[in-house]
């Protein structure tokens, strides 16, 4: 379970944590204030304390935190080490860390306009021994914001709620026969859910299979627009570590994450012969879409795999509780 990488904070981590020897780093992002507020061109702070809550310092910290589009970046500080600024996100080494020392880093940004922003914050360390709570998530609000409408909630007790699986759904791949969706009357986080399979079948050398969910929807006008559900990765053994597996969403067929500079939801990287199943367990993701245009747009969930070489190398990604709204 420990293998997989950037989990969701608010996962049960239980069965991680035990395996991990007492004396090690603990990174994780703290926001003192979340919700940020702030009104139409004028500067805000935004802080992020990089807290250590392990027992050893974290050696080769680092901090990097997304700029939303829509929101302009005017600087960037740090108690300790160096931030470097692009147009997207703000990285910042802030080298070792004491253990319980949390050094803070600060951008200051401007709104030129109202509306509801998100901004993804993850910290690493080299010798971090917990990694399940190294991402949060901000947000940001300027002036003028309106509440949230919600476009569709789907739970998939009763249907499929307008999903429709596809094939071949992700990275341009080619290998329908090892792709399949189903959705299952108890396969959710609670009740319905829908599930993608891909490997399996037999013991040829598959590379690049994928599979997702789509559902259409339509927006009168151009708004601000966030996917919230809750994903399960499965794989079971034997993957190699030259084989993995991922969680996937789309809008409009571009990969996009909650966490900045990545393009998958979650990710398990096999651990060979002898290993045993590894699972992300439930993780309840939250994920900025960016502005979207008025008319008709398609998300889609799932999952991909970028090698086979057995019938008993098989990926399952599973999928509850999915809701879009719009600014």
């Amino acid at each position: 379970m420990c293998s997989v990488q950037q989990m969701q904070p608010n996962v049960d981590r239980a069965a991680c944590i035990t395996n991990v020897t007492a004396a090690t780093a603990d990174l994780r992002p703290v926001l003192p204030v979340n919700p940020i507020n702030s009104a139409i061109n004028t500067n805000l702070s935004y802080r992020v304390e990089v807290r250590n809550g392990g027992s050893v310092a974290a050696t080769g910290s680092t901090a990097t935190i997304s700029v939303p589009n829509g929101l302009q970046l005017i600087s960037s500080s740090t108690t300790q080490g160096t931030c470097a600024n692009a147009t997207t996100q703000v990285t910042c080494n802030v080298g070792s860390i004491a253990a319980s020392s949390a050094p803070t880093v600060t951008l200051t940004l401007r709104g030129a306009s109202a509306g509801r922003f998100t901004s993804n914050v993850a910290v690493a360390a080299a010798n971090d021994g917990i990694a399940l709570n190294n991402t949060v998530q901000a947000t940001i609000n300027i002036g003028g914001t309106t509440a949230a409408t919600t476009i569709f909630e789907s739970h998939f007790d009763t249907g499929a709620d307008g999903f429709v699986y596809v094939d071949d759904a992700f990275r341009a791949t080619r290998q329908p026969a090892y792709a399949s969706g189903t959705r299952l009357a108890t396969g959710g986080f609670s009740g319905g859910g829908l599930n993608v399979v891909l490997g399996g079948l037999n013991n040829d050398d598959i590379l690049n299979m994928s599979g997702g969910w789509r559902r259409s929807f339509n927006l009168a006008t151009s708004r601000r627009s966030s996917a919230s559900l809750r994903v399960k990765l499965n794989q079971s053994p034997p993957y190699e570590s030259d084989e993995f597996s991922q969680a996937l969403l789309a809008i409009d067929s571009r990969l996009v994450s909650q966490v900045a500079g990545r393009d998958y939801l979650t990710r398990i990287v096999g651990n060979g012969e002898g290993g045993s199943a590894i699972t992300s367990g439930w993780i309840k993701i939250t994920v900025d879409l960016g502005v979207l245009s008025a008319g008709t747009h398609t998300l889609t969930i799932g999952g991909f795999n970028n090698k086979k070489t057995f019938n008993n190398e098989r990926t399952d990604v599973f999928i509850d509780d999915v809701s879009l709204t719009a600014q």
